[in-house]
């Protein structure tokens, strides 16, 4: 457990190999390389992560917005990356009897490659192109390039209909970025100054909602 912690200038801040739980709550991740890595697990993962902020901001013992060397000429690429977790239940990000979590100042703040994930809670704010360092969406998401040769198909769920079900999108160039044969559920979001997509959803995504 990461509780009322400050994790800041690591590499990889917390990860999960083979299903490892982790609970992040009421704590700062900030202007780490990647911030959590799960890595590819096919149970149901417990991991979560509530009432935190993942970001790439200055502090008081870390100026500036850019990473330690040999990352010295970057900001932070993304927040959190989810790797083939394929569980038809969902892993979560963002916990509705918590704090919502915020993503400050990153390339990406949630990617998901080929997972099953929820994502609901959250505020995605300055995840913007500024100067060198350009940005790709506040989440992105990639399906099963192989589909449809008897492989899966992936689901990703931003939002809902309960009370602290949906996200903020703020100053962000995307909102939800996705792309091969993915279902993609988008319910209840709030989009404020995107200056590209709100929801960018690829020919080949199967069974779109939006919301």
């Amino acid at each position: 457990q990461v509780k009322v912690s400050v994790i800041q200038d690591a590499k990889n801040a917390v990860v999960s190999n083979n299903g490892g739980n982790y609970q992040v709550e009421a704590s700062t991740l900030n202007k780490n390389y990647k911030s959590i890595v799960v890595n590819a697990y096919t149970a149901h993962h417990a991991g979560l992560i509530g009432s935190s902020k993942v970001s790439c901001v200055p502090s008081a013992t870390s100026p500036g917005t850019l990473l330690l060397p040999p990352y010295n000429t970057e900001r932070s690429p993304v927040g959190i990356e989810i790797n083939r977790v394929t569980n038809a239940l969902p892993i979560l990000v963002g916990e509705t009897d918590q704090s919502n979590n915020t993503f400050d100042n990153l390339d990406i703040g949630v990617m998901c490659n080929r997972s099953n994930v929820l994502i609901r809670n959250n505020t995605f704010q300055n995840i913007q192109t500024a100067g060198a360092q350009v940005a790709t969406a506040a989440i992105y998401a990639n399906g099963n390039p192989f589909f449809p040769l008897l492989h899966p198909i992936y689901n990703i769920t931003v939002g809902g209909y309960g009370a602290n079900d949906p996200n903020t999108f703020t100053n962000c160039l995307t909102g939800v970025y996705t792309t091969t044969n993915l279902n993609v559920n988008v319910y209840a979001n709030t989009f404020y100054r995107i200056t590209q997509y709100g929801v960018h959803c690829q020919a080949g995504n199967l069974g779109n909602t939006i919301n």
